[in-house]
């Protein structure tokens, strides 16, 4: 019996790991950690090469990419779980951290200017670009 207890403690290791691993290196998590330059002047966004009026613009947002909903999780072991399910809560934690991003909002479509920040980061770009735009004087 110890045998069957063994094997599915190891089956349940196994396939938390591999959720661990792939959601650390999925698409949702990486894709918006690919290097960008933009630049701001009074009259709009350049980013990439392609200028965005300030007319056109919408609104800025700051937007977290893996977690929309901001959950933190200081001490799960403090519950009683497992402690390769509060490791796993624990690295989940650490990439939403650092998982925030500045959008744009232009034409209907959220355009990322920056990605792969943590929240103060992110709320200071935010804060600049809005200072040099004046956007909340239309």
């Amino acid at each position: 019996m110890w045998a069957l207890d063994f094997l599915l403690g190891l089956a349940t290791t196994a396939i938390l790991g591999a959720w661990i691993y792939f959601s650390q290196n999925s698409k949702n998590v990486t894709q918006y950690r690919t290097p960008s330059r933009f630049s701001v002047t009074p009259e709009g966004i350049k980013l990439n090469g392609v200028f965005y009026a300030k007319d056109n613009i919408h609104r800025l947002i700051i937007r977290n990419h893996v977690d929309e909903q901001y959950v933190f999780v200081s001490n799960y072991q403090s519950y009683h779980a497992p402690a390769s399910t509060a490791r796993g809560l624990q690295l989940r934690q650490k990439l939403i951290d650092v998982s925030y991003r500045v959008d744009l909002e232009s034409n209907g479509k959220a355009i990322p200017l920056a990605g792969g920040l943590n929240e103060p980061t992110a709320y200071a770009v935010l804060t600049d670009v809005n200072r040099v735009l004046k956007l909340n004087e239309r």
